[in-house]
């Protein structure tokens, strides 16, 4: 039984994909609000490096979006 590719670059045709930025549009906005929020969150109990840390993490994701092949 075949089973799903567990990465993208898995995909035979990877390097075409393109995305609905309509589609995902809600998706993302509901992400970065639940980011906020765990950010606060973090930073009122004093976890300020696991904020940096996500911060960072968030950030990669954001570019990596916005560099995507279209």
């Amino acid at each position: 039984m075949p089973t799903s590719p567990h990465y993208i670059r898995q995909y035979s045709a990877w390097p075409l994909l393109t995305l609905d930025a309509a589609a995902l549009a809600p998706a993302l906005d509901q992400a970065w609000l639940e980011q906020g929020r765990l950010l606060g969150l973090l930073g009122a109990i004093g976890l300020e490096q696991a904020n940096v840390a996500l911060v960072c993490v968030f950030g990669l994701a954001h570019q990596m979006l916005k560099t995507r092949a279209t």
